[in-house]
């Protein structure tokens, strides 16, 4: 009974020894340049903002709260290679003439890092409607692909300033209501800085961000724009 006694509390000694180490992994990556030590495994991001969106569709222009989140992760002792899930969507009612536009839009990107540049490329999903009085005016359902350009660089071991371009094109649309509408390129622009809360798993972020796309309805072309400034958190761990 002294025997498993002594050799229980070797092995909960064992652990205890061990799991420092384990949690020292987990919270800070050891090896690499800061960029390698910053860019976390697997990752879930959440931000909040305001922003403006003018609207040629609904002819006016308001702002609201925006809410935007992704999930993703690099691969590789490096973590050169990298894939990210977004989804981004916006309800704004205007209250200048009783219009009201909700925009959702999703992507996936594959990306790979190369020193500070990290090209991507994917696929993405659009759902975009407007309405004035309660009527509809656009119903569209899009999907395409993406290609996008974006810089990371480690300005301190604690912070991170990253910008980034992406352009989706929409090869398939869908007319919900059938009026031949159409839903054209989307141009996305992004500047944020990130600051360590925690040595490695928190980060918080601050940025602001720039959308545009094109809608065309009974042969009238219209130009959709938003932007706004958001904070955000993304979590993470090392493995």
């Amino acid at each position: 009974m002294k025997d498993v006694l002594n050799r229980a509390m070797a092995v909960v000694i064992g652990f205890c020894a061990l799991t420092p180490g384990a949690w020292a992994q987990t919270r800070s990556q050891v090896y690499g340049g800061m960029l390698t030590q910053e860019t976390q495994t697997v990752f879930v991001r959440s931000d909040v903002g305001i922003e403006t969106l003018d609207s040629q569709s609904a002819a006016s222009k308001d702002t609201t709260s925006a809410v935007q989140s992704s999930i993703g992760g690099w691969a590789g002792e490096e973590r050169l290679v990298g894939i990210n899930f977004t989804n981004a969507d916006l309800v704004v009612p205007f209250a200048l003439n009783g219009s009201r536009s909700h925009t959702a839009f999703r992507d996936v990107r594959m990306m790979a890092r190369f020193g500070w540049l990290i090209p991507s490329v994917g696929v993405s999903m659009a759902e975009v409607d407007v309405s004035n009085a309660g009527a509809p005016i656009v119903g569209l359902f899009g999907t395409g692909f993406n290609t996008g350009i974006a810089f990371e660089a480690p300005l301190a071991p604690f912070l991170v300033v990253h910008g980034e371009s992406v352009v989706t094109e929409y090869a398939s649309v869908y007319d919900k209501l059938g009026q031949g509408s159409k839903l054209s390129r989307r141009i996305d622009a992004d500047i944020n800085a990130s600051f360590d809360v925690t040595q490695r798993m928190v980060d918080f972020l601050v940025g602001y961000r720039a959308r545009q796309y094109g809608l065309e309805v009974a042969d009238k072309k219209y130009r959709e724009r938003a932007q706004g400034a958001y904070v955000g958190l993304r979590l993470g761990i090392y493995f």
